[in-house]
């Protein structure tokens, strides 16, 4: 069995719409599925990757390892090009602001989000309460260059969506009932919604930032 951990790029093979999209408080209800067609798939020297984030910078994307705990920058073909300085704990997602170009991560056992510069020097960290325990915390992050808002996952127990401004104050949080379990997101830009991805599922959904 192959063990090398790989990075898979998906393109989607029809027009998604609105009507793709699930309202994440009813379950599946008015969601449709859609195919998903594999494009390529990379070897990746990172051991146990958990995220992903695409720099549009420079076109780098980014990834951390909840095995080493460091932050790497990949190509888009999967070649480390440099790993930051910073030595987290219990990595588990990661985003990069189009704003001012840091990077932002979130350590799933101490409920933190951790700001980095692309030296990975700290900037600053704030707590999450999700009333989870163990190993079901934050699982993912993402950042809305429009509002300047953070999307962040639980995994469960609860699963759940919350949603930070500009000040990193929450201002939604919503529970997620289509999946076993939450393993990470992307707001997408261009349609103004959030992919979600479950492990425990196998699911891929695009929902509404609701």
């Amino acid at each position: 069995m192959d063990h090398r951990w790989r990075l898979t790029i998906f393109i989607a093979t029809i027009a998604l719409t609105a009507t793709c999209c699930l309202d994440c408080n009813k379950g599946t209800d008015g969601g449709e599925e859609f195919v998903l067609k594999l494009e390529n798939e990379f070897i990746l020297a990172v051991p146990e990757p958990s995220g992903l984030a695409l720099d549009i910078e420079d076109g780098y994307l980014w990834t951390v390892s909840d095995e080493t705990n460091r932050v790497y920058r990949l190509t888009t073909t999967g070649q480390i090009t440099d790993s930051l300085s910073y030595r987290g704990a219990d990595l588990e997602g990661v985003t990069v602001s189009t704003r001012d170009s840091t990077i932002w991560i979130v350590e799933e056992r101490s409920r933190e989000i951790v700001h980095l510069d692309r030296s990975g020097n700290e900037l600053g960290r704030i707590s999450l309460d999700t009333e989870s325990n163990g190993n079901n915390g934050l699982e993912g992050i993402s950042f809305d260059p429009g509002t300047g808002r953070f999307f962040i996952v639980n995994e469960k127990e609860p699963r759940l969506l919350i949603e930070l401004d500009e000040q990193l104050s929450v201002i939604g949080q919503y529970a997620l009932n289509f999946s076993a379990d939450v393993s990470g997101l992307c707001y997408d830009v261009s349609n103004n919604c959030l992919w979600i991805v479950s492990d425990q599922s196998r699911l891929l959904a695009k929902c509404r930032r609701d």
